[in-house]
């Protein structure tokens, strides 16, 4: 072999080790840093995501540390950037975040029924994912309050806590066998549970709430002489533990994906020598065909002790089930919801977008001490159909001005327009 060759020979097999020797080096991750925060803190972040330092470095972990910045609230938007050293990548997540500042105003009715809700809520409360929300209601004149506090995590550990003070007041049709009778109800109590966490979609929440309901019923009614007490109080505690999981993903306005919850309480009453047990379970779904079309869904199932008393857990009501259908207008001991949205963006700019929405809410109530079965019957389902819109300011998170009008389809003349600020679910 010629000296040429032998040089040639020589840098060919240098220049495979060296190859080689990289390819067989790993690349693995450096540093984790953060950009473009105002108000959160980098530590709430931080234990937000998975950190693979010193680890081969893995662009499918990173993506999915994306999603989970994004689905913090207040977090708009957020990207990566790689830095290369060597065989070391530093990854640094950039953010970018609007106001978790909300105030809440819903208001709406039918004839007979106007309410109004005010108040105001921060979805990141301190910057570290806190929820402190504040509320005042007025429904036909009787007022309500509510007060909310929960740390999702303490520092960086698996366990949180909840905390609350509320008193609502309304009036409501209790059923009789002899009458329907309307009594003013308030109920009165302050609550805390404890949140265990497992990884960062599960859920599990153990918690107390002492109460008072009190009834009082109302004076001028068309008839005399109705049935039931003229004033009931009863001393309660309530006691809760839930499982949930969410695996909804956002991107701006737009979800996708499936949560769900399964919630068994139980109320202990004073003087009373049994316990009240209720089971609910509510799952949503969303799904995103097309870049501006997103469909959402929503069933609640409810079953509770089927005790033939007019103070039954499961209610009918515009604001939690049914759009147009009023407020509490009717009690169940067991419940069967479903309500489906059809949202079209109409436009999306900069700070404002806007959707068309169109929905069918279906619900069924059985009648306290009632067979299952009427959960099927025709004249126990509520079914209505309707159109809205939404208008979202898209630099406050949930700051969506709901609108929706709904029609009972099997007795047109029972019908209401329903305006909140939030998507309805």
């Amino acid at each position: 072999m010629t000296p040429k060759l032998l040089v040639t020979f020589f840098l060919v097999c240098n220049f495979c080790a060296i190859c080689l020797a990289q390819r067989s080096t790993p690349v693995t991750e450096g540093k984790t840093s953060f950009e473009g925060m105002k108000k959160t803190k980098e530590s709430f972040l931080r234990d937000q995501i998975f950190e693979h330092k010193n680890k081969p470095l893995d662009i499918e972990v990173i993506d999915k540390n994306v999603q989970l910045l994004k689905n913090i609230p207040g977090i708009e938007y957020a990207e990566y950037s790689l830095d290369t050293v060597g065989t070391v990548v530093d990854v640094t997540y950039k953010v970018k975040e609007i106001s978790t500042l909300v105030p809440i105003i819903n208001f709406g009715g039918i004839h007979g029924n106007i309410f109004f809700r005010l108040g105001i809520t921060d979805y990141n409360w301190l910057g570290r994912g806190q929820f402190l929300s504040a509320t005042y209601q007025n429904n036909h004149g009787l007022h309500s309050g509510h007060l909310f506090y929960k740390i999702p995590r303490r520092h960086n550990t698996a366990w949180g806590y909840t905390a609350s003070a509320s008193s609502w007041s309304s009036e409501e049709p209790l059923y009789f066998s002899e009458a329907i009778v309307d009594y003013v109800y308030q109920n009165n109590g302050i609550g805390a549970s404890v949140i265990r966490h497992f990884g960062n979609t599960t859920t599990l929440e153990v918690g107390n709430t002492a109460f008072v309901e009190l009834y009082n019923k109302v004076k001028a009614q068309p008839e005399e002489n109705l049935p039931g007490p003229e004033q009931l109080t009863q001393q309660k505690l309530l006691s809760k533990i839930a499982f949930a999981r969410n695996k909804v993903d956002y991107d701006y306005f737009y979800l996708k994906g499936s949560k769900w919850s399964l919630t068994y309480q139980n109320v202990f009453t004073n003087n009373e020598d049994f316990l009240f047990n209720s089971l609910q379970f509510e799952g949503q779904y969303y799904y995103r065909p097309t870049a501006k079309i997103n469909f959402a869904t929503r069933i609640k199932l409810g079953l509770s002790t089927n005790t033939d008393s007019p103070f039954a857990p499961f209610v009918a009501d515009s604001h939690v089930n049914i759009r147009g259908v009023g407020n509490r207008i009717s009690r169940g001991t067991a419940e069967a919801v479903i309500n489906i949205e059809y949202r079209h963006t109409l436009s999306n700019h900069n700070s404002w977008a806007s959707q068309f929405v169109a929905f069918t809410d279906i619900g069924s109530w059985r009648n306290p001490g009632g067979n299952i079965t009427e959960l099927i019957e025709k004249n126990q389902i509520r079914h209505f159909v309707g159109i809205g819109g939404r208008l979202i300011y898209k630099k406050l998170f949930g700051a969506t001005i709901r609108v929706d009008y709904g029609v009972d389809i099997y007795n047109p003349e029972y019908r209401g327009l329903v305006l909140g600020l939030g998507q309805y679910f």
